[in-house]
């Protein structure tokens, strides 16, 4: 399966599982994708108020975010 296609059908499964109330289904899909590892860590770092912490985290992890991924969180 080439990668266009592969990025087509995660999206796809991932706009399901978030409109079917499934985050914890997403959170699972992004982690065996390995897009955002640290992704408990970034929703602390907001709950508690850190925003640079998380901005920080976040530019990090950006730099292996691809198109698709950047539709679904954005």
């Amino acid at each position: 399966m080439d990668k266009v296609k592969h990025d087509e059908i995660m999206l796809l499964i991932r706009q399901y599982l978030v409109e079917h109330g499934m985050p914890s289904a997403v959170q699972a899909l992004d982690k065996e994708e390995k897009k955002i590892a640290n992704i408990d860590e970034f929703r602390s770092l907001v709950l508690r108020g850190d925003f640079e912490a998380a901005m920080k985290l976040f530019t990090d992890a950006q730099k292996t975010f691809n198109q698709t991924t950047l539709q679904i969180l954005f």
